[in-house]
């Protein structure tokens, strides 16, 4: 395939620009090819392969930023909601709380238990 022999470096640069990665730029570059090849159109000129491969690239990155916002979403969906620990103790302190009426014996009340008296 002459077209890839000659602007195949020139695709695989601008792609590797884009993307950050020689790796990805080289997939991109070959998907392209493989693409045009299926279609029956691998002759194509250096205009229309720059355009299809920036258009590729840019596909690329979006889909990346959507795939990683979707998967944080879905992270933080299966975290549990667990209630915050609180020691047996602080329960029956709680309770006792509840039945005291005034402010003062609240806080006198909750300062033993956090010091543990």
């Amino acid at each position: 395939m002459e077209a890839y022999a000659r602007y195949g470096p020139a695709l695989r640069r601008k792609c590797e620009r884009m993307l950050g990665s020689a790796p990805d730029a080289e997939d991109m570059v070959q998907g392209l090819f493989l693409d045009l090849l299926r279609r029956g159109e691998a002759e194509q000129e250096l205009p229309y392969l720059y355009r299809a491969a920036t258009n590729r690239c840019l596909n690329l990155l979006r889909d990346r930023k959507r795939r990683q916002a979707l998967l944080q979403q879905q992270d933080r969906a299966r975290l549990p909601r667990l209630p915050p620990f609180v020691p047996p103790i602080c329960n029956s302190a709680l309770e006792s709380l509840g039945r005291l009426r005034g402010r003062r014996a609240r806080v006198h009340l909750l300062f033993s238990v956090a010091v543990g008296r």
